[in-house]
C-alpha cells in the first residue's frame, strides 16, 4: 500500500462481544470507507498480514472479510499486484444516459476499446426492429467499455444505416454513440425501450470482460429512436454484474 493511502485509511476497534461475526464488522468497515470516497477507485488495500495487525483479528477473518467484499465488487485480488478498490457502477433506469455519460457521472473516466465494425446483413430479430427488409445491410459496431481502465461491458451495436447512411463513416473508437448521432449528425434521440436480465458469460465474453466463465452478468438490450421514432440503433450488451447495477424510484399507483 503506497504511503499516501497508508496515511488516509484508519483502523477501527472490532467489537468482539457482538453478536456480528468480526469479518462482517471488517468487511462492513472496510465498504463504508470505500463510500465514503476515504479509500477511492485504483487504491490499494492492506495485504491479509498488515489487515490483521491494524484491526487485531486473524487472517482467516481477514481473508473472510475480503472475501465478501469480492463479492459485492468492491475489491479485486491479484496474485502479485494487490488488493485494488474496483469500481460499482449505479444506473438510475428513469434517465435515458450514454454510457459514457453514466460513467462520468458516477466520477470514473469512461474508456472505449473499438474491437471491430462491419457491414453484416440484417437478421429477421435486428429487421423487424428496425423496420427494414430481411438481408438489408446494416452495421456492426462492437466494443469494449471501461471504467477507470476497469473492463465493464461488452456491447454489440446494429445501427440503422439504411435511413442514416452516414453512420457508416463515423469513428466510433473513442466517441460515445450518442455524442455521434447528437453532435457530429445533429440526429436529436428522443427515447429508448431496454430490457434487462441476468444470465452467466459465455466463453468469449468471460475472455472480453477478463472474468471466469459462467460469472454472473447483466444483459441489456436497449433499442434507441430518434425525435421522429425512427430506430436508429439496437445495442446488445453484457455487464459485470459484480460492478454494475440498476436503481430507480417506484410509485404505486393512486386510488382514488
Amino acid at each position: 500500500m503506497m504511503n499516501e493511502e497508508k496515511e488516509k485509511f484508519k483502523a477501527k476497534q472490532l467489537e468482539e462481544e457482538s453478536p456480528i461475526p468480526l469479518y462482517h464488522q471488517l468487511s462492513t468497515y472496510l465498504e463504508e470507507q470505500v463510500e465514503k470516497g476515504i479509500l477511492k477507485i485504483g487504491d490499494h488495500l492492506p495485504n491479509e498480514l498488515e489487515l490483521a495487525d491494524m484491526f487485531k483479528v486473524s487472517r482467516t477473518t481477514v481473508r473472510l472479510a475480503l472475501q465478501e467484499l469480492e463479492s459485492k465488487g468492491y475489491i479485486k485480488r491479484n496474485r502479485g499486484k494487490g488488493t485494488l478498490i474496483t469500481p460499482r457502477i449505479e444506473i438510475n433506469i428513469a434517465q435515458l444516459l450514454s454510457f459514457t455519460q453514466e460513467i462520468s457521472k458516477m466520477g470514473f473516466i469512461p474508456g472505449t476499446i473499438l474491437l471491430n465494425t462491419t457491414l453484416i446483413k440484417s437478421d429477421s430479430k435486428i429487421s423487424k426492429i428496425f423496420d427494414l427488409q430481411e438481408g438489408s445491410e446494416i452495421l456492426k459496431v462492437t466494443r469494449l467499455r471501461t471504467a477507470s481502465d476497469q473492463p465493464i461491458g461488452y456491447c454489440v451495436s446494429y445501427l440503422n444505416i439504411q435511413k442514416f447512411p452516414e453512420l457508416r463513416f463515423q469513428d466510433y473508437s473513442q466517441t460515445s454513440l450518442y455524442d455521434v448521432f447528437e453532435k457530429n449528425l445533429n440526429i436529436a434521440i428522443f427515447r429508448a425501450s431496454q430490457k434487462i436480465f441476468g444470465d452467466i458469460a459465455n466463453k468469449e465474453e468471460a475472455k472480453i470482460l477478463k472474468i471466469s466463465k459462467g460469472h454472473p452478468v447483466l444483459r441489456v438490450f436497449r433499442t434507441t429512436y430518434t425525435k421522429e421514432n425512427i430506430p436508429i440503433e439496437s445495442v446488445e450488451a453484457t455487464f459485470n454484474a459484480k460492478f454494475y447495477f440498476y436503481s430507480g424510484e417506484l410509485y404505486r399507483e393512486q386510488r382514488i
